[in-house]
């Protein structure tokens, strides 16, 4: 699998990459969610590549989460390491 990443920010509601880019219709992406600290509104380049890496191995897993609502990734992001229920 051939992955490229994009730096982006949500603005009301959807995201926005950086950097202008054209993606083809139907491309299949992954958000990865940098967790919101104090000092994490500008996360430094080595803790977002930690955060990609940690989600394309629990993607590689098998542990993917279908986040459908606000809730869904609000419990997910509570329970941390540990989400109790994968989507299969």
């Amino acid at each position: 699998m051939s992955v490229v990443t994009y730096e982006g920010r949500v603005e009301q509601g959807q995201i926005r990459l950086k950097d202008a880019v054209a993606l083809p219709e139907g491309a299949q992406v992954y958000v990865v969610v940098t967790p919101l600290a104090d000092t994490a509104l500008d996360p430094e380049p080595e803790q977002i590549a930690a955060d990609v890496r940690a989600g394309l191995a629990d993607f590689a897993a098998g542990r993917v989460f279908k986040i459908e609502t606000a809730n869904d990734l609000a419990r997910l992001a509570a329970e941390g390491d540990s989400p109790k229920t994968p989507q299969t």
